[in-house]
């Protein structure tokens, strides 16, 4: 039974995924959102690396529940990897995580971390909820360090792996994957596409149907940890030029990048979603309502063309 009207707080709503969960969770809560340094109009301003400043924010909202997306991305720290660039990666990803996780605690409010897929980076997969994680990659221990944090907080919370995002979404796309393929078809101008590394799509909706499902549920504790992915595994390149045939584009639009992707592919395995009855989409599915979202960004009434209730 869902549990409407809640009270929810999203860190980083001026982000790609925040800004979709925001938009798609307000639908049936009441949401705040916040920003960190691109000020948005209608979002709260918070700095997560700020203690004081996550408990003044949690103290005087009292959210139901914590959405927490805020972190520096890993595209942005692999164009910089100097020693200020890792230390403010740790002050965002790993205390910022800590910080919110303790002010969430300290007023009860179950707490939903994003967490990434860079918990396995370098590693063969496919990998469930039950592998150990591990990896040599900078960016990828402070995932790990921030999932270590929210695992042993004791408090009510779930964590929430993604891999590659993907979907309409109201801010960021300019800087994501999905953004580079929706250019691409509105403007038909070609694009160059990765068509060697392997993964399961995570679709902004969906995620946001998930999170939806665990903060309504009352046994919570029951369910900790989550891979939100189709249970197809795809490439960038066969994901885009599949959008393209839904809308009758010349798939040929993208063509397959040079030299290929030569990586591991730390596929994460979305099966658990199923077991404990969580809400599930194909890839089919998933590139269908991409294909409407692209052609009508909106519904009549302004709301996306999806939200799994």
């Amino acid at each position: 039974m869902y549990n409407p009207d809640m009270k929810l707080l999203i860190t980083g709503a001026s982000g790609y995924l925040g800004s979709s969960l925001f938009s798609d969770l307000q639908r049936e809560h009441d949401v705040i959102g916040t920003y960190g340094n691109n000020q948005v109009p209608g979002l709260l301003p918070l700095q997560v690396t700020d203690r004081d400043d996550v408990f003044r924010v949690l103290r005087h909202e009292r959210p139901d529940a914590v959405i927490h997306c805020a972190s520096t991305a890993k595209g942005e720290f692999d164009r910089d990897q100097s020693s200020d660039a890792l230390d403010r990666l740790v002050r965002v990803n790993v205390e910022g995580t800590q910080n919110m996780m303790k002010g969430a605690g300290e007023i009860g409010a179950p707490f939903v971390y994003i967490s990434s897929p860079t918990v396995f980076e370098g590693r063969e997969g496919p990998f469930t909820e039950e592998d150990a994680m591990g990896t040599d990659d900078k960016y990828g221990q402070t995932r790990i360090a921030a999932e270590e944090i929210v695992r042993d907080s004791g408090l009510s919370h779930v964590i929430i792996r993604p891999s590659m995002i993907v979907g309409v979404s109201p801010r960021g796309m300019d800087r994501k994957f999905f953004g580079k393929v929706a250019h691409a078809i509105k403007t038909n101008t070609s694009a160059d596409l990765d068509g060697e590394w392997r993964f399961a799509p995570s679709w902004n909706h969906h995620i946001a149907s998930v999170i939806d499902w665990w903060i309504s549920q009352k046994n919570k504790d029951e369910v900790h940890l989550l891979h939100v992915v189709t249970p197809e595994i795809t490439t960038q390149l066969e994901l885009a030029q599949k959008i393209c045939v839904q809308l009758g584009v010349d798939p040929s639009l993208f063509q397959k990048k040079e030299p290929p992707w030569d990586g591991a592919n730390n596929i994460l395995d979305g099966s658990k979603l199923k077991m404990v009855q969580a809400p599930t989409v194909g890839l089919d599915e998933v590139v269908s309502h991409i294909a409407r979202e692209l052609q009508n960004p909106t519904t009549p009434e302004g709301n996306p063309p999806y939200f799994k209730r």
